[in-house]
């Protein structure tokens, strides 16, 4: 009977490195999840969102896994202040997907790469959107009236020349230098499955508009590319 050949050393090690590290990255992401879930964080989270906007944020459920991005659960949003009594019914209730660039992570920086929004419900109330801001008027003003100036006020100003006659030194006129344009990364806005109504409080909440079944993948950001949206 012929013993079987002994694995090399090479091999062990790599065995001995790759399993410790593949069991503490599952521990170091289940952990994660769990401080994600509890409630301190899912505030956190909803404080940020309701400072960068007007409404009140509800977030049930938060969870990341490093090739989906983060994973917002059971969304609800709402107006907030003296908007709360325009809308009856909630704004928006969703699940969102966001991806982000990792790279910018380790700096400390949240560059997003795309939004998904699946099965999304969204009521808006037409009177919240009577009080969106109208486009600013520019004020159109009269034409310029050049006025004449008398030969007493001054002599003519010969360019080049001082008043006393001598020469004036003229500034060296330089090129602007070219800047380098950057481009920002990739940004896309993608809608599976989304629902929209329009209605009116006023009129005990009946619809006037009802979209449903709209799908959309848009470009907001990035190198020119193109997109779609469907209903």
């Amino acid at each position: 009977m012929k013993n079987s050949p002994k694995a090399p050393l090479g091999t062990l090690v790599t065995r001995w490195l790759v399993v410790p590290l593949l069991v503490l990255s599952l521990g170091l992401l289940l952990i994660s999840n769990l401080l994600l879930q509890t409630r301190w964080c899912r505030g956190w989270l909803e404080g940020k969102l309701e400072r960068r906007s007007r409404f009140d944020w509800t977030v049930a459920s938060l969870s990341w896994t490093p090739w989906t991005g983060i994973q917002l659960r059971d969304i609800t949003v709402r107006p907030r202040g003296r908007d709360r009594y325009l809308a009856s019914r909630e704004l928006c209730r969703a699940d969102i997907d966001t991806g982000i660039y990792w790279s910018p992570l380790l700096r400390g920086k949240v560059v997003l790469r795309e939004v998904c929004f699946r099965r999304a419900e969204l009521a808006i109330p037409l009177e919240l959107l009577a009080l969106l801001p109208e486009e600013e008027t520019v004020s159109q003003k009269g034409p310029r009236i050049a006025r004449r100036v008398p030969e007493s006020e001054g002599a003519k100003r010969v360019p080049g020349v001082k008043p006393d006659g001598k020469n004036e030194a003229r500034p060296r006129v330089t090129a602007p230098a070219n800047k380098e344009v950057i481009i920002p990364r990739p940004f896309r806005v993608i809608i599976e499955r989304c629902k929209v109504e329009l209605y009116s409080s006023r009129d005990q909440g009946k619809s006037g508009l009802v979209l449903r079944g709209l799908r959309a993948d848009l470009p907001l950001q990035g190198e020119n590319s193109s997109g779609w949206i469907q209903c």
